[in-house]
């Protein structure tokens, strides 16, 4: 048992020893779930196969050709920001980060275990150096790259020389911020020094280091302007250049002495170039998606455009919007604004045309300012095969609709992001006549945080869904704000919960899933709890703890499995097998093939 002293209670929990990996006790309980999930599993196998293939064949027809080429090596965009690069018979299937240079490639990755993100910079066929972030700039013979001597804790930029020798030479101001390169332009090195809330732009000329603005509303940074979602400022002026009053500014690019702005506001994407104090919009879609800038061409800005019903495809600009043609895959991205006290919750719905969907997945994320990922990708589009409508819902503290959405929903206001999404499922199963026991949740990472909680606050959790499936989840909260051994602790202060203050104790206790548990209704639902052993961000022990708790309080429809080979993210080899293992018990615990 663990004790933690607080100024005004003391915390016992007895499952700490889950948090040792060498412990016996943990090394028992990961076996037992194995065992479980391995029996579970042998009564599956037909279903198995036919979801194996099905996800074959939709990776197949998404990624047969490369989203892009860079002077001849094949790009393709991955789930969860990874980019598989290909150059001949050489295959990288998952890095960070890559640029080409005249004679060399560099490219990150991770180590050993993909998802790990404990990462090496490589320059092809020379070095590599280890204990890196997933951002570097280069800037001739130089290149400056994010390090760390713990996993996660971006504490300084290190200059590493054309032989791979490294030296740091900044380092953060405040141990809960981290630095990351941004641009290399006129002479100096551009970074940011932020947690998820508070940022500020610096400059580093090769000698001193000045801090440009420090405005927590900063949002990024594109030379020789810095940008919130409102607002645009050039950093050799001072000046204000523009404000957007109508939509919220998700990045912006510097072009052709112009800006190109993408704007995401209440998940709709558009594009638009502002030249001269004039604006004209050269890219409106009127639909959810991502717009992904990549390398421009001479006078042409690139973008690939991931859409919720199509496959990725390339936009050109230059003076006039090209575009590439794309296949008609027979899919509907219906979209709708659900109110819930005064605010409108956007929600992204997609589903085969001409039919009425058989099943629901509703999605949410809703933390760090960081957008629903609405765009159609291989998983989702299965599960659409199979007769299933996919909702991407933008919940308040997530990135769909600017910072004040997301102010709205983070600290100690989680439970405004979480009410969205409980009020907007109800909504979404009434609308398409789909009943909550065909219902699946679906939260990765802080998602998790949502999905467990909206399956233990209501009163009756069969009303609200069938099904729980919780991708590396956020859920021993209480623990993890106080715990400064995991490795993004110290950067999620002003995201979640302090801890030690009373008020932020109080609303951590409140939402906390470990410590929320209620008793089952009638065996309560099927939830399923994953997560890789290597996982930096959310520690394998917390699905492990929350599914023990789950059990002893009579919930006996649970699942966890703990993958020995991965960690945050699950990517590469294996992935379709362990995600058809995934689909079948899922849908054959909600009575769907």
């Amino acid at each position: 048992m663990e004790v933690i002293d607080l100024p005004f209670i003391q915390i016992k929990d007895e499952l700490a020893y889950m948090e040792v990996l060498d412990d016996p006790r943990t090394q028992i309980a990961l076996k037992e779930e194995e065992q479980r999930w391995n029996k579970i599993q042998s009564h599956l196998q037909p279903e198995q196969k036919a979801w194996k293939e099905l996800l074959d064949e939709s990776d197949l027809e998404y990624f047969k050709k490369p989203h892009c080429i860079d002077d001849g090596i094949e790009i393709r965009y991955k789930d969860h920001g990874y980019i598989e690069l290909k150059k001949g018979s050489q295959v990288w299937p998952a890095t960070y980060a890559y640029e080409k240079t005249e004679t060399d490639l560099f490219i990150i990755e991770d180590v050993k275990y993909v998802g790990s993100e404990i990462m090496k910079l490589t320059c092809l066929g020379k070095w590599s150096i280890e204990n890196v972030g997933p951002s570097f700039v280069i800037n001739k013979n130089k290149i400056y790259v994010q390090g760390c001597k713990s996993v996660q804790r971006y504490y300084t930029i290190d200059e590493v020389d054309i032989t791979g020798a490294r030296k740091t030479i900044i380092t953060t101001t405040k141990k809960s911020q981290t630095l990351t390169p941004l641009e290399y332009a006129v002479g100096n090195l551009w970074y940011m020094q932020a947690s998820q809330r508070h940022r500020s732009l610096w400059s580093y000329n090769g000698q001193k280091k000045r801090v440009v603005d420090e405005n927590k509303n900063m949002l990024g940074f594109s030379y020789p302007y810095w940008y919130t979602d409102t607002d645009i400022y050039n950093v050799r002026t001072g000046q204000h250049v523009y404000l957007a009053k109508d939509h919220f500014i998700l990045e912006i690019h510097a072009f052709e002495k112009g800006i190109l702005i993408t704007y995401l506001t209440k998940q709709i994407i558009s594009l638009s170039f502002l030249k001269d104090g004039k604006e004209r919009f050269i890219f409106t879609p009127n639909s959810a998606g991502k717009l992904i800038k990549i390398k421009d061409k001479a006078t042409e800005a690139n973008f690939l455009w991931f859409s919720s019903t199509d496959l990725p495809r390339l936009i050109t600009f230059n003076g006039e919007l090209k575009q590439e043609k794309s296949k008609d895959l027979g899919l509907v991205a219906a979209y709708s604004l659900f109110g819930r006290k005064g605010y409108h919750i956007p929600v992204t719905t997609v589903y085969l045309r001409g039919t009425e969907p058989r099943g629901l997945v509703a999605y949410v994320y809703g933390h760090y300012h960081i957008p629903t990922p609405t765009h159609l990708v291989p998983r989702w589009w299965s599960f659409i095969k199979k007769g299933f409508a996919v909702s991407f819902i933008g919940v308040r503290g997530g990135g769909d609709d600017g910072i004040e959405a997301w102010d709205a929903g983070s600290r100690n206001n989680r439970s405004v992001g979480l009410l969205d999404y409980i009020s907007a499922i109800g909504r979404l199963q009434v609308s398409y006549g789909i009943k909550p026991s065909r219902t699946i949740l679906y939260g990765r990472s802080a998602g998790g945080f949502h999905v467990a909680n909206a399956v233990q606050q209501v009163t009756n959790p069969k009303s609200l869904c069938g099904a729980v499936w919780a991708e590396a989840p956020y859920v021993d909260v209480l623990k993890g704000c106080l715990n400064y051994d995991i490795p993004v602790t110290p950067f999620e202060r002003d995201e979640f919960f302090v801890g030690e203050t009373f008020e932020g104790f109080h609303a951590a206790v409140k939402l906390d899933p470990i410590l929320t548990v209620p008793k089952a209704i009638g065996g309560g639902v099927t939830v399923l709890a994953t997560d890789g052993l290597h996982d930096t961000e959310v520690m394998y022990w917390e699905p492990l703890k929350w599914c023990h708790i789950l059990r002893k309080n009579g919930w006996n429809k649970v699942a966890c499995r703990i993958d020995p080979n991965t960690g945050h993210f699950m990517i590469g080899d294996g992935t379709n097998e362990k995600r058809a293992e995934d689909c079948s018990f899922l849908l054959s615990s909600i009575g769907l093939d």
